[in-house]
Protein backbone atom coordinates (compact mmCIF):
# COMPACT_ATOMS: atom_id res chain seq x y z
CA UNK A 1 0.00 0.00 0.00
CA UNK A 2 2.57 2.89 0.85
CA UNK A 3 4.49 2.45 -2.34
CA UNK A 4 1.12 2.87 -4.32
CA UNK A 5 0.73 5.48 -1.91
CA UNK A 6 4.18 7.06 -3.17
CA UNK A 7 3.78 6.66 -7.03
CA UNK A 8 0.10 8.61 -6.87
CA UNK A 9 2.35 11.59 -4.45
CA UNK A 10 5.47 11.55 -7.04
CA UNK A 11 2.70 11.61 -10.16
CA UNK A 12 0.84 14.23 -8.75
CA UNK A 13 3.89 16.51 -7.94
CA UNK A 14 4.97 16.08 -11.47
CA UNK A 15 1.59 16.67 -13.01
CA UNK A 16 0.48 19.66 -10.97
CA UNK A 17 -0.72 22.68 -13.09
CA UNK A 18 -0.21 26.43 -12.21
CA UNK A 19 -4.41 26.58 -11.68
CA UNK A 20 -3.89 24.16 -9.30
CA UNK A 21 -1.42 25.28 -7.22
CA UNK A 22 -3.69 28.67 -7.19
CA UNK A 23 -6.33 26.72 -6.03
CA UNK A 24 -4.40 25.19 -3.29
CA UNK A 25 -2.73 28.39 -2.56
CA UNK A 26 -6.25 29.92 -2.40
CA UNK A 27 -7.91 27.36 -0.19
CA UNK A 28 -5.08 27.23 2.34
CA UNK A 29 -5.03 30.81 2.78
CA UNK A 30 -1.21 31.33 0.80
CA UNK A 31 -0.25 34.42 -1.19
CA UNK A 32 1.61 33.49 -4.37
CA UNK A 33 1.83 34.76 -7.97
CA UNK A 34 1.19 32.90 -11.29
CA UNK A 35 4.71 33.62 -11.33
CA UNK A 36 5.41 31.55 -8.51
CA UNK A 37 3.35 28.82 -9.07
CA UNK A 38 5.06 28.25 -12.19
CA UNK A 39 8.44 28.42 -10.52
CA UNK A 40 6.99 25.90 -8.09
CA UNK A 41 5.93 23.60 -11.10
CA UNK A 42 9.25 23.86 -12.71
CA UNK A 43 11.04 22.87 -9.92
CA UNK A 44 8.99 19.62 -9.58
CA UNK A 45 9.09 18.66 -12.82
CA UNK A 46 12.86 19.27 -12.99
CA UNK A 47 14.45 17.52 -10.22
CA UNK A 48 14.46 14.67 -8.58
CA UNK A 49 12.31 15.79 -5.74
CA UNK A 50 11.83 13.00 -3.17
CA UNK A 51 8.87 14.15 -0.74
CA UNK A 52 9.69 11.29 1.37
CA UNK A 53 13.58 11.92 1.89
CA UNK A 54 14.31 14.50 4.70
CA UNK A 55 16.98 16.06 2.82
CA UNK A 56 14.82 16.33 -0.68
CA UNK A 57 12.18 18.37 1.66
CA UNK A 58 14.86 20.77 3.30
CA UNK A 59 16.05 21.69 -0.39
CA UNK A 60 12.49 22.10 -1.29
CA UNK A 61 11.17 24.48 1.50
CA UNK A 62 14.67 26.45 1.37
CA UNK A 63 13.81 26.81 -2.68
CA UNK A 64 10.22 27.80 -1.85
CA UNK A 65 11.72 30.51 0.29
CA UNK A 66 13.46 31.70 -2.49
CA UNK A 67 10.96 31.78 -4.95
CA UNK A 68 8.06 33.28 -2.36
CA UNK A 69 9.51 34.35 0.37
CA UNK A 70 10.22 32.59 4.23
CA UNK A 71 6.94 33.09 6.04
CA UNK A 72 5.05 31.55 2.68
CA UNK A 73 7.95 28.92 3.24
CA UNK A 74 7.19 27.69 6.85
CA UNK A 75 4.12 28.07 6.07
CA UNK A 76 3.92 25.87 3.81
CA UNK A 77 6.42 23.53 6.17
CA UNK A 78 3.72 23.41 8.68
CA UNK A 79 0.81 22.71 6.30
CA UNK A 80 2.55 19.54 5.17
CA UNK A 81 3.33 18.24 8.44
CA UNK A 82 -0.60 18.85 9.26
CA UNK A 83 -1.60 17.43 6.54
CA UNK A 84 1.04 14.30 7.00
CA UNK A 85 0.05 13.86 10.19
CA UNK A 86 -4.01 14.40 9.57
CA UNK A 87 -3.87 11.60 7.11
CA UNK A 88 -1.90 9.50 9.39
CA UNK A 89 1.11 9.43 6.91
CA UNK A 90 3.36 9.80 9.19
CA UNK A 91 5.31 6.55 8.79
CA UNK A 92 6.55 7.30 4.65
CA UNK A 93 8.66 10.36 5.56
CA UNK A 94 11.73 9.47 7.17
CA UNK A 95 12.38 12.35 10.49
Amino acid sequence: MSSMIKRLVYHKLKNLTTSEIMGYAKEYDFSITQMEAEQIIYYFKNTNFDPFNKRDRRVFFQRLGEITDQSTAQKAYQLFHHLIERYNLTYLFDE
